[in-house]
């Protein structure tokens, strides 16, 4: 019975031995960033990051917030995926069926039909992003509640030099998402008005969708630092990393790029896309 008794015994953590946590944490981490990033400025960068990390970590159970967040990318793509399928037809259906050569004559026929079916599948995108994610996330609340919402994400990965709460990385997961899915509806819309099939559309939107996936980590670290800029090719774990692109001489962390370049993408080919279609000939 004495042996049960103390086997169940909650061991008990002194002040010392949590504070000397805290100063192994910081021995590892400069190590780490020494390995990783022989360039002493682009270390500063992650060391001054690491500077506001508020300590003492606030701790809760924070393994069901953890396992929806991972999972949550995945939620994202599919909603992307549903989306390139129901979006392929917005031009390419007018060429199957013969009604471009009607259309393309009419009064509004080009330029502002073109816009109407641009702005109708972003906002079907917006909605429908939107849509699912409330879902996922209520059923989230539902399940684990507001619990750990507020805990560092250092609980998930110690090495971490952000100072972020998970729920602030979920809204980024679900930021970058929502960006992925418009960048990839935009390549979408583009592919169907010069394509005169939306099957088409659809087998190459779901490759530039998947094939980021199939080359993950066999990459020379260039064309992987490329491949990774492409809609759901990163997802919130970037935050966590310590990855820096330099872009015309500055060092930016690789969770701010992954933001702006799907809006470029869709800033750049929204346009092509009314292009393709005005200059179509039926």
């Amino acid at each position: 019975m004495p042996e049960y008794q103390s086997a169940n015994v909650a061991k008990q953590i002194s002040v010392a031995e949590v504070e000397a946590y805290y100063a192994q944490r910081e021995k590892i981490l400069n190590d780490f960033l020494i390995t990783q990033l022989p360039d002493e400025a682009d270390r500063e960068i992650f060391i001054k990051q690491n500077e506001k990390v508020i300590t003492p970590f606030y701790y809760d159970w924070f393994k069901g917030q953890w396992l929806f967040l991972d999972i949550f990318s995945d939620c994202a793509l599919f909603t992307a995926m549903a989306l390139c399928i129901a979006i392929a037809p917005v031009f390419a259906g007018e060429y199957q069926q013969k009604t471009d050569s009607v259309l393309l004559c009419a009064k509004y026929g080009r330029k502002k039909l073109a816009h109407a079916k641009i702005n109708a599948a972003l906002m079907l995108t917006a909605g429908t992003y939107i849509l699912c994610s409330g879902i996922y996330i209520a059923g989230q609340l539902a399940f684990v509640g507001t619990r750990a919402l507020n805990c560092p994400v250092q609980l998930i990965k110690p090495l971490a030099t952000v100072s972020m709460t998970i729920w602030q990385a979920e809204a980024y997961a679900v930021l970058l998402g929502l960006l992925g899915c418009l960048a990839i509806v935009a390549l979408t819309v583009a592919l169907s008005a010069r394509l005169t099939a939306a099957f088409s559309v659809i087998i190459i939107s779901l490759l530039v969708l998947i094939l980021p996936f199939g080359f993950s980590g066999s990459l020379p670290d260039m064309l992987q630092s490329i491949v990774a800029l492409m809609p759901f090719a990163s997802n919130f774990s970037e935050l966590m990393r310590t990855n820096l692109y330099h872009i015309f001489g500055m060092r930016i962390w690789s969770p701010y790029v992954l933001v702006v370049v799907p809006i470029i993408i869709t800033a750049a080919l929204l346009p092509i896309a009314v292009r393709f279609y005005t200059r179509h000939e039926a």
